[in-house]
């Protein structure tokens, strides 16, 4: 955050921001992850940067990805843009491969279902790789955007009428309190990434074609 607004908005390019910003970075390239060599990042540390809690989600590493990612464009660091892809990639990998990594079993009485927050984080994480980066890394992650928005598009259910956060993985409402819940947050965030993603489509095809 304090990153962003250094970069982006004047009143706030101040030598304090940009200080707190190193310093947060600092700390959490030091303590989040779980324990060297893996990706797997704490959801919650203490002062002295011990863990307090782990999710079995990828949302910490995702935060983690855009903390790295615009603390490397403020100080323009290479490593930290590297590091932030990389971690991209192992969610990638747990997203759409193998997800055991994330330490979630697959319990026998567990209905197999897609939340739309997944696909709605990628997307963002997209956004935040790509923003001024250059073709080459719009382009990496293209498929990805594409089949993101795809499992977004498959929340929309009733006839348009309901956003779901929850649907089956071949994109049917699920019966239950599960199938029945919605989140206006999610919805108005995946549809704004959506409409982003349209008119950076649009504006690169107009490109192409002048």
């Amino acid at each position: 955050m304090y990153c962003r607004l250094y970069r982006t908005m004047d009143r706030f390019r101040r030598p304090e921001i940009l200080e707190a910003a190193k310093a947060g970075g600092a700390f959490l390239r030091k303590f989040a992850r779980v324990s060297s060599g893996q990706w797997k990042c704490a959801f919650c540390l203490t002062r002295a940067g011990k863990a307090v809690k782990i999710q079995r989600t990828i949302f910490s590493e995702c935060f983690y990805i855009m903390a790295m990612d615009e603390l490397s464009r403020v100080l323009d660091d290479k490593d930290m843009q590297l590091e932030a892809e990389q971690m991209m990639e192992q969610l990638i990998y747990w997203v759409k491969e193998d997800s055991s990594g994330l330490g979630r079993p697959q319990l026998p009485g567990d209905v197999p279902s897609n939340s739309m927050a997944v696909p709605m984080m990628l997307l963002c994480l997209v956004q935040q790789l790509t923003d001024g980066r250059g073709q080459e890394v719009v382009h990496k992650y293209g498929e990805l955007a594409s089949w993101c928005v795809q499992l977004i598009l498959q929340h929309i259910q009733r006839d348009g009428t309901a956003i779901l956060e929850n649907v089956s993985p071949e994109g049917a409402e699920l019966p239950g309190c599960q199938g029945r819940l919605q989140n206006p947050g999610h919805a108005l965030e995946a549809g704004w990434f959506l409409l982003q993603v349209s008119l950076r489509s649009m504006y690169e095809k107009s490109s192409d074609y002048q």
